[in-house]
């Protein structure tokens, strides 16, 4: 008789399991797996579930290449489907299925290793009937860069990560009561072992296999399905696997000094006995979690990037390693969910996955979120979005705010979904849900879904006039990089756009060969004023920064200290009207890191974005200086010009996107140059949509 105690420890102290064994019973498989795909439908039907009971199984039950246990269902056509099925503690087993057609469906036997089983399973016999949705959610097979239903309604991702709680049981059953409440139809739970989910990681660090952790994620799936919530399930975490970064490693039970079989991090991506681990893990989880249409994906890690194999550069194993995992799992999912990993990765590392995912910390985070994140021929077309969003870690502006702006402006990039909000906590804790429903009531307000899966919106240009002028923002939105253009004419709206792309890290002499040239500005300014040059971070060993306007230098010493300082500097120097050169130059040891520079009175007061089909327009308009402020005293309206539109008259209704309801509606007309609209007086921000007549 097998128990959960016997599988504590199991999968850690199991014999090795050779690679070509592995291999081999893949290749041999793959095909039965194929042709026993769950049928796609235009509907999924609630889950049916069988239990049945295996005593005195040899070997691991939680080894599918030793005890591959299916289930066999005949379906309402007549046809067969083969299952796998799970263990659940003793000599209990279960098989799980979503229908997706009405009808009669049957057990009719079970299989171990493909011999069937003298054994009954109860209830055996299921009669599918009534209120169905709208299926799994896969790429639109019309449109390559967005995903949809099974039904072929449009899914657009809008949501925060729930990634981990307390560990309380229900607790995430209330969570997303909540969560899918305020509209949200996406989230991201991790496989992490400090709150009890980590499948092959006890709670108690011992190692093993935990039927606790399998049965609190019962919970999550459940508590998403009935909330109407869509989920990735994160697989892996950076600190299972990192010395360097919210490491782990110390802890991990396949640590040699743990008593485990990895003698460092990096070899958990090459260890033949780690894959196989790895593998049965997924395994259970598709055969215990894989019915559900709420699980969006299977993400196979968390921000890889920060594991120590990528930080020893070595992409080609962690890019081997999720093609190997990635065709795993498409051997095995009979319901063919999707597969997405979230990573700073090079593009080899997502080469076999579904859909694309950046995380999101920019000092400037409008204009970050509202780019459509992995362009570029090296990034094939796929579905992308931000899988997590938050401010830089400055801690200077309200988080409240910075979770609006970013989630108001994500809306209108090319990406397939909205930013998504990292900080649960303080979501929950403030109960900030209503910015939430007051996104996606706008969405359902201008009936966006229906008309993006039939024409989708696009960005388009948008140009705003303000009766008074403010300061021009220049947020640098580059990493550790070279510098590939140091000269900027702000007149010019192409390298007031370019400078997004403009290394943060401003270095010093320690990497001259990256940045060899002052940063040089040249702009024509309406009024004297001052030019402020915002910090975030200062290295260790210090840096000085060299400020020239005209014939008048200013020198900001930064003094070497013990650790990088992560605190809010703004350096000011004075500025003249009228035109001139300004030159920035850090002639100091080391790096500094960028937030922002400011040039008073050279932009309108408000800026915005807008995503248009040629009948309908979409848009958000905010005033620059009081968006992440906590109680903006000053107001402006303007004039706001969308590009691509049809000429005709518009029906316009303008969207209070804090209340979360209309404020009022009117009509506008678009000429040949684009449709024009007068922004009311605003202190923080307003939305729109336009839809001809």
């Amino acid at each position: 008789m097998l128990t959960q105690n016997w599988l504590l420890g199991a999968l850690v102290l199991a014999s090795f399991c050779a690679f070509t064994a592995s291999d081999t019973f893949a290749k041999s498989n793959l095909q039965t797996a194929i042709g026993m795909h769950a049928p796609r439908t235009t509907r999924s039907f609630p889950r049916i579930e069988a239990t049945f009971h295996i005593p005195n199984l040899e070997g691991d039950p939680l080894d599918f290449e030793a005890n591959d246990i299916r289930a066999q269902i005949r379906l309402p056509d007549g046809k067969s489907l083969s299952l796998p099925a799970f263990f659940d503690g003793d000599d209990v087993w279960r098989m799980r299925h979503t229908p997706t057609a009405p009808g009669n469906y049957e057990v009719v036997g079970i299989t171990r290793n493909g011999e069937k089983l003298n054994v009954a399973a109860t209830p055996a016999q299921f009669k599918v009937n009534g209120a169905s949705d709208a299926g799994f959610i896969g790429i639109d097979p019309k449109n390559p860069l967005r995903f949809s239903f099974d039904s072929g309604a449009r899914y657009y991702p809008l949501g925060t990560n729930q990634a981990w709680m307390s560990g309380k049981t229900g607790e995430y059953q209330t969570r997303f009561a909540k969560v899918g409440a305020s509209g949200q139809n996406w989230s991201r739970v991790w496989m992490n072992h400090w709150d009890g989910k980590n499948l092959d990681w006890a709670s108690n660090n011992k190692g093993g296999f935990s039927l606790d952790a399998a049965r609190r994620w019962d919970e999550v799936v459940e508590g998403a399905a009935k909330s109407g919530v869509y989920f990735q399930m994160v697989t892996q975490h950076h600190g299972q696997y990192s010395s360097r970064v919210n490491p782990n490693w110390d802890s991990n039970p396949y640590n040699t000094k743990n008593g485990g079989f990895l003698a460092s991090p990096t070899d958990f991506f090459t260890d033949e006995r780690a894959r196989t681990l790895t593998k049965r893990k997924l395994r259970y989880a598709i055969a215990r979690y894989g019915y559900s249409p709420h699980i969006l994906a299977w993400e196979l890690w968390n921000e890889v990037q920060f594991s120590d194999a990528a930080n020893e550069k070595k992409w080609d194993i962690v890019a081997q390693w999720h093609r190997e995992m990635s065709e795993f799992l498409r051997s095995q999912d009979a319901y063919g969910h999707l597969i997405t990993t979230s990573s700073e990765a090079p593009p080899e590392v997502f080469a076999s996955v579904d859909y694309y995912q950046r995380h999101s910390y920019p000092s400037n985070l409008i204009a970050e979120v509202s780019q459509a994140p992995f362009v570029g021929p090296q990034w094939p077309q796929k579905p992308a979005f931000i899988g997590e969003y938050g401010s830089d870690n400055t801690g200077d502006r309200p988080d409240e705010w910075t979770m609006h702006s970013g989630l108001w402006a994500s809306l209108f990039s090319d990406a397939a979904g909205a930013a998504q909000y990292w900080y649960n906590d303080k979501v929950e804790d403030s109960n900030l849900y209503h910015h939430f429903s007051s996104a996606t009531d706008f969405l359902k307000a201008a009936n966006f879904a229906t008309i993006d899966a039939k024409t989708p919106f696009h960005p388009a240009p948008v140009s705003i006039e303000t009766p008074m002028r403010g300061p021009l923002f220049l947020s640098p939105g580059g990493g550790w990089e070279n510098v590939t253009q140091s000269d900027f004419d702000l007149s010019k709206a192409a390298d007031v756009n370019a400078f997004g792309r403009f290394p943060r890290f401003f270095q010093g002499q320690n990497h001259h060969d990256m940045n060899p040239n002052p940063l040089i500005l040249h702009l024509n300014a309406p009024s004297t004023g001052e030019l402020r040059i915002r910090l975030t971070q200062i290295a260790k060993a210090g840096a000085n920064l060299r400020v020239t306007v005209g014939d008048k230098t200013t020198e900001f010493p930064f003094a070497a200290t013990t650790n990088d300082l992560s605190e809010a500097k703004t350096l000011t120097v004075p500025l003249s009207a009228g035109a001139q050169t300004i030159s920035i130059e850090n002639t100091g040891q080391d790096w500094v890191v960028l937030r922002d520079i400011s040039v008073p009175g050279a932009s309108m007061l408000l800026d915005g974005f807008a995503k248009t089909t040629p009948t309908c327009a979409l848009g958000w308009f905010y005033h620059r200086a009081n968006i992440e402020t906590a109680n903006p005293t000053t107001q402006s309206g303007g004039t706001a010009k969308i590009a691509t539109m049809q000429p005709g008259n518009y029906a316009v209704t303008w969207w209070d996107t804090v209340a979360g309801k209309p404020l009022k509606t009117e009509t506008a007309r678009a000429d040949q140059s684009g449709l024009t609209l007068q922004i009311p007086s605003i202190s923080r921000d307003i939305a729109v949509w336009a839809v001809r007549q």
